[in-house]
C-alpha cells in the first residue's frame, strides 16, 4: 500500500556529489517543457494544464539546486538499476527509510526486515524497466520551494513525464519516493 501511495509523491534529493549532470541544458521553464512536449505537457492525451501543479510548482531551481537534483536522481536510479538497496536506502529521507520495512516487508514479494533488503527486491521486480529509465532518464526541470524539490523527469523510451520529490532533512537532501511517478 505504502508503495502505491508513494509512486505518486515522486522523490527527495540528498548533497550534491559531484557528478556531472546529464541534463545540464535542459529546459527548466514551463513554457520551454511544453514546447517539448507540443501542447499536451504530460502526454497524457488530454492537452490540459494538469500537470501545471508541478510544473509551475515554486520557483525554478537555481544552478546549484539543479545540480543537487540532477546528482541525486542520477545515483538513486543507478542503485534502483544495480539492485542496490542499501545505497538507495542511504538516499532516501531517513523516516521514509524507516517505515519501508515495516509497512511493505510484510508483502510476499517484497517481504524483509531491513530497507535494503525490501528496497532491492522492489528494484529486482522492476529491473528492466528500472534499467531502461536509469539509462535514458533526462531532468528536464527542477522545481523548488523552501526544503522541497520536484526534479521532471523524462525518459524517451515512455510517452509521459514523471517526477520525483527531494526534501531537505537536517540540510542534506533526500529523496522523499521510493519510485518515480507520473505527472497528474
Amino acid at each position: 500500500m505504502l508503495i502505491t501511495v508513494l509512486l505518486g509523491l515522486g522523490v527527495t534529493a540528498c548533497g550534491s556529489s559531484g557528478v556531472a549532470s546529464r541534463a545540464t541544458g535542459a529546459a527548466t521553464s514551463v513554457s520551454a517543457i511544453s514546447s517539448a512536449h507540443k501542447t499536451d505537457r504530460d502526454n497524457d492525451g488530454d492537452n490540459n494544464d494538469d500537470d501545471g501543479k508541478v510544473l509551475a510548482y515554486g520557483h525554478a531551481g537555481s544552478a546549484a539546486e539543479r545540480r543537487i537534483a540532477v546528482s541525486l536522481a542520477q545515483h538513486y536510479f543507478a542503485a534502483a538499476a544495480a539492485e542496490d538497496g542499501s545505497h538507495a536506502c542511504r538516499l532516501l529521507a531517513p523516516l521514509l527509510a524507516e517505515s519501508v520495512a515495516e509497512v511493505d516487508g510484510h508483502t510476499p514479494a517484497l517481504r524483509g526486515r531491513t530497507c535494503a533488503v525490501v528496497m532491492s527486491k522492489l528494484f529486482k521486480v522492476h529491473h528492466r524497466l528500472l534499467a531502461e529509465k536509469n539509462a535514458s532518464f533526462e531532468v528536464i526541470a527542477v522545481r523548488a520551494r523552501g526544503d522541497r524539490m520536484l526534479a521532471v523527469l523524462e525518459f524517451p523510451p515512455m510517452p509521459e513525464v514523471r517526477q520525483i520529490e527531494e526534501r531537505r532533512v537536517d540540510g542534506v537532501w533526500r529523496i522523499f519516493a521510493l519510485l518515480d511517478g507520473i505527472i497528474e
